[in-house]
């Protein structure tokens, strides 16, 4: 949530002229928004499943992410924060099934470290650098929209691969221990 919201603020800013208040302040109310919508995402994922609930999440930023960038770069509060409102509802759908999803499809004895590295290592490629690849190609190409496209082309990506992933949302988290117990340890440490 936190890297579509820099990535948001900034396009408000550099494509809507918007004030770093109006931004700041579009950006809080859709923050708060979304942290409202959490636990209605979090009983919708474990209802449905977690494949669902990424088709759903990619579903909502493909058809929000147009009609959300067009309204932030008014420059205007109000549109700003419906269309960071718009935004918000694909990322916290994202967000929460991500932390559960990453949870369950990894063994206890390495889980921890295992969805921090695919998560953090993820967040570092793409969050991170969204930003300065939205200003990029705004620059390069001339067309303000051409962020959207850039999040289409993510959220097709992820879509992909977490529709590749097993259903995991009915099982227990320590199910499968017994086929990872034989599995070889993926950090052994030499012993002396």
């Amino acid at each position: 949530m936190v890297h579509y919201s820099l990535s948001f603020f900034t396009y408000m800013q550099v494509v809507g002229h918007a004030s770093r208040t109006t931004a700041l302040l579009a950006s809080l109310g859709a923050l708060i928004f979304a942290a409202a919508l959490c636990p209605f995402v979090g009983r919708y994922a474990d209802r449905v499943g977690r494949r669902k609930t990424i088709l759903t999440a990619g579903t909502c930023l493909i058809v929000a992410v147009f009609p959300a960038y067009t309204l932030a770069g008014s420059g205007e509060w109000w549109a700003s924060l419906i269309g960071a409102m718009l935004m918000a509802v694909g990322a916290v759908i994202c967000g929460v099934v991500t932390a559960v999803l990453l949870s369950e499809q990894f063994p206890t004895r390495v889980r921890y470290t295992a969805s921090a590295l695919c998560y953090n290592v993820s967040y570092t490629i793409f969050g991170g650098t969204a930003p300065l690849v939205a200003t990029w190609l705004i620059e390069r190409t001339g067309n303000n929209l051409s962020p959207a496209i850039y999040l289409i082309a993510i959220t097709l990506l992820a879509m992909w691969g977490g529709l590749r992933l097993p259903e995991s949302s009915h099982r227990a988290l320590d199910a499968d221990e017994s086929e990872w117990r034989h599995a070889p340890e993926p950090f052994m440490r030499p012993t002396t």
